[in-house]
């Protein structure tokens, strides 16, 4: 019934088809139903031979034996038959479910939203964006002023404060930290001690910032402060922050500042400077993209005012991607200026043209 009226959610239809899983398995071992049994009535029924023609003859106490047990067998069938009919039945409904989920998926690829360049939608998008800054200022009041008529706040504000400045040194200082690190790792390593032992430090870079939000989280979790809209929006910032330290992490790797840091593309310096940058700066886009998406589910952020806020992070994201897609297409040429033609400096080059078309083609 659900399925003909195809009114349900697509999450409802996500559980109908995991109950569905759940009863197919069942039916699959109820299969087996009477199987001993049945093998036994068989070997019986091969015992007294073949049945005769139609018109044959046969005696009267082999003819009642052999009704009898086919009369039996038929008994110890009928529960494996109704539980081949509805595996069978439910395979069928499992199969519609993921048709119908299918087809939304199609319906809503191919369905037309207002276009983000429309200036009616640009005023909704600012007010929504004020809407929720007021909302978190809202909750910070009303919590904070009822945490403090309780009294439990101040008695947790000195670990608050001690957490709240190692958590900034981290994010802050800690990236720093690391590449200082990895540079007297790399000078005292040889060459494969810079690969191995500088990539291993260089995750610090993440690690180091990772720390300092879960300390921020921690934080705020326990002071109590955020409402269901500061939650979505501290989540939000985390990923946010993880992506560019990610983006930044890998700009380092493959576009050292030291040229003595092996790295897969051959590139010269004011070149690698550049793909660090373009690297911080796809971080940045990525984050703020899942900032965006973590505020998806707050009241009025509608899929017109998200194509607002996400239009111009696209186009950044293409002009990022488009000027790395070219870096890469420079690999394999010496400072010199001299092709290098090998097979993976080829890869990457080809590489590079195919994420220059995405760049292009992405955000139109």
């Amino acid at each position: 019934t659900d399925l003909q009226e195809n009114e349900s959610s697509d999450e409802a239809y996500e559980q109908l088809r995991v109950g569905l899983v759940d009863w197919r398995e069942q039916f699959l071992a109820y299969q087996d139903t009477n199987s001993v049994q049945i093998e036994a009535l068989t070997a019986q029924l091969e015992a007294l031979g073949p049945a005769p023609p139609e018109n044959g003859a046969e005696p009267d106490d082999i003819a009642n034996r052999r009704l009898e047990l086919n009369d039996e067998l038929a008994i110890a069938r009928e529960p494996r038959i109704r539980a081949e009919e509805a595996y069978a039945r439910v395979n069928a409904l499992i199969g519609q479910v993921d048709a119908t989920l299918r087809d939304r998926q199609a319906d809503a690829l191919f369905q037309l939203q207002r276009t983000p360049l429309d200036p009616e939608l640009w005023g909704k998008a600012l007010d929504r964006l004020s809407g929720i800054v007021s909302d978190v200022r809202a909750e910070l009041s009303r919590n904070f002023a009822s945490r403090v008529e309780r009294g439990t706040l101040w008695d947790r504000l000195p670990v608050v404060a001690i957490l709240l400045g190692i958590a900034l040194l981290l994010i802050i200082r800690g990236p720093r930290w690391v590449e200082l690190l990895i540079r007297r790792v790399e000078a005292r390593s040889g060459e494969q001690g810079r690969i191995v032992y500088g990539f291993l430090v260089s995750l610090g870079a993440i690690a180091v910032p990772i720390a300092g939000l879960s300390l921020i989280n921690v934080t705020l979790i326990s002071t109590g402060l955020l409402g269901a809209t500061g939650r979505s929006v501290a989540v939000g910032l985390n990923l946010a922050i993880f992506a560019y330290a990610a983006g930044r992490w890998l700009g380092r790797r493959h576009f050292p500042v030291n040229e003595s840091v092996p790295s897969p593309l051959s590139l010269g310096t004011q070149s690698r400077g550049e793909g660090r940058f373009l690297a911080g700066l796809l971080g940045i886009s990525v984050g703020l993209l899942l900032l965006f998406g973590s505020l998806g589910d707050l009241a009025g952020f509608s899929s017109d005012v998200a194509s607002v806020w996400t239009l111009p992070v696209f186009v950044v994201l293409g002009v990022t991607l488009y000027r790395l897609g070219r870096l890469l297409t420079r690999t394999g040429r010496a400072a010199s200026g001299e092709a290098v033609s090998n097979f993976p400096a080829y890869v990457v080059r080809l590489l590079g043209r195919a994420v220059q078309v995405v760049a292009v083609f992405g955000p139109l």
